[in-house]
């Protein structure tokens, strides 16, 4: 019985809540000109999982790649 107050008492302050909101406005916005996600005619590029997933891991590659090449760099001086 208090289980069904609990979920109805909830359903009533949800539908509550949803009632109380002001609906959306839009408003003009102007992103920062050197933002990475500016492409050079002015656009917006939208970045699905794919392509951040590419990303991620091409960044993981470069920063795997330079501590490889820091490590025997290290190694090279120590066996010269």
């Amino acid at each position: 019985m208090c289980r069904w107050i609990a979920v109805i008492a909830g359903a009533m302050c949800s539908i509550g809540l949803a009632l109380a909101q002001t609906p959306y406005q839009s408003h003009p916005a102007s992103p920062p000109k050197d933002a990475g996600y500016i492409l050079a005619d002015g656009t917006i590029q939208i970045v699905g999982w794919d392509e951040f997933l590419r990303y991620v891991l091409s960044r993981q590659g470069q920063e795997d790649a330079k501590e490889t090449t820091s490590r025997s760099r290290r190694h090279s001086r120590r066996t010269s």
